[in-house]
C-alpha cells in the first residue's frame, strides 16, 4: 500500500486496542487489524492520525483513558482530531425523546469539551 497516513476513526475503549496491545511502536498494532498492520510494517516509523468522536455523556473512565493514550503515543500519531461537534444519535433512554444531539447548542451540556478539542462547525468542510 502507498499510503503516507492512515486516517483511523476511533471511540471509546477500541483506541486501546489498537494502540496499546504491544509494547514496541513497531508492533502497537494488532495483526486482526489487517489494513493497519499492511500499513505499518515492521521496522518502518509510520505515523497516522487519529479522529475520536466525543459524544458528550461518555463515561469519564473512557475520556481519562482517550486522553491517557494521546500522550503515550503522541510520538506516532500525526494529529489527533477530538471531535466535538454536535452529532444525532438514538437515545435509547426515553420514548419522550428518540434522538439525542451530543453537543446540541443552546442545550446544557452533560460537560465540557476539552479546550483543544474540535467544536467549530465550519472546520471540516463535509460536516453540516
Amino acid at each position: 500500500m502507498s499510503c503516507q497516513r492512515l486516517f483511523t476513526v476511533l471511540s471509546g475503549c477500541l483506541i486501546h486496542s489498537l494502540l496499546s496491545v504491544c509494547p514496541f511502536p513497531e508492533e502497537r498494532i494488532p495483526p486482526y487489524f489487517s489494513i493497519l498492520w499492511l500499513m505499518w510494517p515492521a521496522g518502518k516509523k509510520r505515523r497516522f492520525s487519529v479522529l475520536f468522536i466525543d459524544w458528550e455523556a461518555q463515561y469519564q473512565c473512557t475520556i481519562e483513558h482517550v486522553q491517557k493514550m494521546r500522550e503515550m503515543y503522541r510520538d506516532v500519531t500525526d494529529t489527533f482530531y477530538w471531535v466535538a461537534l454536535p452529532l444525532t444519535t438514538v437515545n435509547g433512554v426515553s420514548q419522550f425523546q428518540p434522538e439525542w444531539i451530543c453537543w446540541e447548542p443552546g442545550v446544557k451540556w452533560v460537560r465540557l469539551p476539552p479546550d483543544d478539542a474540535i467544536t467549530d462547525i465550519s472546520y471540516f468542510p463535509f460536516y453540516r
